[in-house]
Formats: structure tokens, sequence, C-alpha cells
């Protein structure tokens, strides 16, 4: 094969979107928690508390970059897959 030349494999499927109806949400977003697990369940605290002020639905968003660094990646990983 020709180091340059197209692979013939098929091409994935594209991915299904999630679209998600935010009228009348509140939305928190966290990201960076990289392995902290005491500061992530901390800020956790401060939404629930914040979010006694609103009425309606609130959601939490986790935008990524849960491991490394910190001292508890994998701690992090189960909390976050737990019910």
């Amino acid at each position: 094969m020709n180091l340059f030349q197209r692979s013939r494999r098929p091409r994935p499927a594209p991915r299904e979107r999630l679209i998600m109806d935010i009228r009348d949400t509140v939305v928190y977003a966290i990201g960076d928690v990289h392995g902290c697990l005491d500061e992530l369940r901390a800020l956790e605290g401060k939404i629930q508390l914040d979010a006694q002020r609103f009425r309606g639905r609130k959601i939490i968003i986790m935008l990524g970059d849960y491991i490394d660094r910190g001292p508890h990646s994998r701690r992090v990983i189960d909390h976050l897959m737990a019910p």
C-alpha cells in the first residue's frame, strides 16, 4: 500500500448529537477537575446551595478533564459514575 494512498476503510457513522431544551433551566458547567475529588465535592455543595434560589429544573454539565494531576483520579471517576 502506498503511504500516501487513502484508506479504503468505511467511514464511521456520524455521532448523534444530544439536543436539550434548556429554556427555564439553570445550567451549571464544571470543567478541569483533574483528579481533585475534595474540590469537586465542595463545588457540588456550593451548587446545591445556589440551586435552592431557583425554581424549576437544574442541571450540571461536566465538561471534561476529570483525571490527571490531582491525587484522586480514580475516585473522581467513581464519584461521577455513581447514581
